[in-house]
């Protein structure tokens, strides 16, 4: 499973989730290629590390997740990768450097709130995509309470829980555009056609 996450630099992110994406720059690991819902297209991603990587292939029984990460502006995720570099992250970590770092960062809003989020899976391919990616994650949040009295009780992950198709089709009642692509090659599926 390749997951691909494209965020705007237009929307207003808190001190925290900067501090959190300032310090997984370091930690970036390879490359690929996704394709995008218009206007985005295909666009280079850059491994980062999201707990879904090591969360999924247990959750999901699957052989592997990655995750990466790319920004609206391609010239920004041009930046992210330079941020791999050993000598790059031992500047990026002093605490003068990332602290006008994350003052730019909360001042700059440069481009749009637009994001898109895109799974492949097998021959599946699934995408979100809208405005306000903060939105979407608050609504997924309050989409999954309402759903609490159904659930079995104790500690577990989101895709555990729901039927990924029931839940972005939801989700796409709010404003944001999906697009669902099934396998067509056979092979084992969860109920709503999404490869193991």
């Amino acid at each position: 499973m390749t997951i691909g996450v494209l965020l705007g630099s237009g929307e207003r992110h808190g001190q925290a989730a900067l501090r959190w994406t300032m310090a997984g720059l370091g930690a970036l690991d390879g490359s690929w290629t996704m394709r995008f819902p218009a206007p985005h297209g295909r666009r280079t991603i850059h491994r980062f590390p999201f707990s879904d990587q090591l969360t999924l292939p247990q959750t999901l029984q699957i052989e592997q997740a990655k995750t990466g990460l790319c920004l609206q502006s391609r010239g920004a995720t041009m930046l992210l990768a330079a941020a791999r570099h050993p000598t790059v992250t031992r500047v990026l970590r002093h605490p003068r450097v990332a602290e006008a770092l994350l003052t730019l960062l909360t001042r700059a809003h440069l481009g749009n709130d637009r994001f898109a989020v895109t799974v492949c899976s097998g021959g599946a391919r699934a995408s979100l995509a809208g405005r306000q990616q903060t939105r979407a994650t608050g609504l997924v949040a309050a989409l999954t309470v309402a759903r609490l009295p159904s659930m079995p009780p104790g500690v577990r992950h989101l895709e555990q829980l729901v039927d990924p198709v029931d839940l972005l089709t939801e989700l796409s009642r709010h404003g944001f555009d999906l697009e669902l692509e099934p396998d067509n090659r056979g092979g084992a599926t969860t109920d709503s056609g999404i490869p193991l």
